[in-house]
This record gives structure tokens, sequence and C-alpha cells, in this order.
């Protein structure tokens, strides 16, 4: 993620070295098609004792907060005001969720060193369907 990070920050100085009179460059996608192919999450031992670990409150809180807007699934899933691991607070997408959030806690990393660097506009994009194949579901 640091290595990421680096690389991204010294992209983003190239950038705005040759391109910050003419703005040629109006947004730069920080990642691609972020998550895992035939897994719902990782199972190194790390990601493991992150699973079995409490799920952040941060994360509950803002869950709890857009309750109603919750996509249906996710509202299905989601223990409302519930607080413990992943698999007892999401139950059947505890491990979607799970991946998700961490995917999204990298990118933020990353993409916030290079916004330090040169605030452009950023994006990413991912998978948007669960079971689909390799290039087969627009993002």
């Amino acid at each position: 993620m640091e290595a990421d990070a680096h690389a991204f920050s010294a992209l983003l100085r190239h950038i705005k070295d040759i391109d910050e009179k003419e703005n040629t460059v109006i947004a730069i996608q920080v990642e691609n098609e972020t998550g895992f192919l035939n897994t719902d999450r990782e199972h190194s031992d790390v990601a493991d004792t992150l699973f079995d670990s409490p799920v952040p409150e941060l994360l509950i809180k803002r869950l709890n907060k857009n309750y109603a807007s919750l996509h249906p699934t996710l509202l299905n899933s989601f223990q409302k005001n519930k607080a413990g691991n992943w698999k007892e607070v999401f139950t059947n997408m505890a491990e979607e969720v799970f991946t998700a959030w961490y995917t999204a806690k990298y990118v933020e990393f990353v993409a916030k060193s290079g916004k330090e660097v040169y605030p452009l506009p950023m994006l990413t994009n991912c998978w948007l369907d669960k079971g689909q194949t390799a290039g087969k579901y627009p993002t």
C-alpha cells in the first residue's frame, strides 16, 4: 500500500510538472477493477485475524445512519446497531463487505497521497456483479 502510494504520488508529481498550465489531464484513475476473482475475501493469517475482529465502529455508524437507503441485499444481512466481528454483523454478506471495506481503505490511502501532490478528480472502478466472469460485466 505504501509502495503504491509512493508510486502514485510520483506519477501525480510528474503530471503536475508537465500539465499544470494546460490542464489536459482532467481526472485520474487510482485503481482498476479492485477485488478478487473466485473468492469473496483474502484468507491470509492477517486477513483471518481482521475478519474475526470487531467491525470498525465508523462503518457500523455510517450504515446505521443510512440504513433506510441501503441496498435490499445488504439490508437483509446487516444486523443494525449490533457490534461484533464481520460474520456477526453482516451474516451471509460478511466476506464481501469485509473485502469492500479494506479495499476502499487501501484505495483511499493511495488516492490521498496523490491528492496531496496534485488534487485532480480521482476515480476507481470495480466489479459490480458477484459471480460474473472477467470482462463480462461492465463496471
